[in-house]
């Protein structure tokens, strides 16, 4: 990606501790096994890759349990996020206005060099747009709370949950068009190298 304007700053709390000749020898990096903390924040005025992001100011915080050992990290905590976007581009999805919040997530993570890597997440998601539009679909003022949402990432793909619900001031498909909708949603879905599918369930009011 191409990266423009980027600022970041990075506040980190690692363990340390001395290990015997023995344990070095093993695994030299378990001398950070232990509690860790700490907060990402980046700025960016544009990211263009194979999506274009405007105006990014993010923050990723991380508390938890690291453990080193050779060639694979392990972490089990939690982890925030919140981030702001000016605007989005993928395709025929365009977004403006953005704000993404997740508090307290349930992070686990086994990331590996010479073998497949684990994550799960789980927790509340909240995203609020001020508009947002997708091929004939457009939303004003629109916000996605998910009270639920849990991810798993591994070797052969993504699967995720959620259940939650969505409102937006107003809603257009074609020459369809509502205000003040609100949408109960609850689904999966599963994200591969090539494809993905979700399974939704929905009842919408407007």
């Amino acid at each position: 990606p191409r990266l423009s304007g980027v600022h970041a700053d990075l506040d980190l709390r690692l363990p340390y501790r001395r290990l015997s000749d023995a344990a070095s020898r093993k695994s030299p990096l378990s001398a950070f096994d232990g509690v860790i903390s700490g907060m990402l924040a980046v700025r960016a005025e544009a990211i263009e890759g194979a999506a274009s992001l405007q105006g990014l100011d993010s923050t990723i915080g991380l508390n938890g349990r690291v453990d080193f050992e050779n060639t694979r990290v392990a972490f089990s905590g939690t982890s925030q996020v919140m981030a702001t976007l000016d605007g989005v581009t993928s395709g025929t999805m365009q977004g403006r206005a953005l704000r993404v919040t997740a508090q307290d997530m349930t992070l686990r993570s086994d990331l590996a060099l010479d073998a497949a890597s684990a994550l799960t997440l789980d927790g509340p998601l909240s995203v609020k747009a001020g508009a947002f539009t997708q091929d004939a679909l457009s939303l004003n003022d629109a916000a996605l709370d998910l009270s639920g949402f849990s991810l798993a990432h591994g070797s052969e793909g993504t699967d995720l949950s959620f259940e939650g619900r969505a409102v937006a001031a107003r809603a257009a498909q074609g020459d369809l068009s509502l205000d003040g909708v609100t949408a109960r949603l609850e689904g999966t879905g599963r994200l591969g190298p090539d494809a993905y599918e979700i399974a939704l369930t929905t009842d919408v009011n407007g």
